[in-house]
């Protein structure tokens, strides 16, 4: 991996040089602070709500194997359940107290 980083990183320095960009490299802070945003945006679109997950599941059927996409209808089945079961069980100690 770190191989082909490097070939991009001289193959986009050759291009840039060829069709005249000046391409700057950020400074540490700089890279830092982009870096940690960009973990902050990805982590917050991770976490979708929990009925938009079917759709999203939905959304994966024609982009995985039948065999995979059981294997996820199944997992997302038994997650709901069990949140199903948690809730149930969490309002009935509620009840009873």
């Amino acid at each position: 991996m770190q191989q082909s980083v490097g070939t991009f990183i001289r193959a986009l320095a050759a291009v840039a040089e060829e069709s005249g960009l000046l391409i700057k490299r950020l400074d540490k802070k700089l890279e830092r602070t982009l870096l940690h945003s960009y973990r902050q945006a990805y982590n917050k679109a991770l976490q979708a709500p929990g009925r938009s997950m079917s759709v999203a599941v939905s959304h994966l059927k024609g982009q995985l194997d039948d065999a995979a996409y059981k294997i996820l209808m199944d997992y997302h089945s038994a997650t709901v359940m069990l949140l199903s079961l948690v809730a149930t069980a969490t309002g009935d100690d509620a009840e009873d107290a």
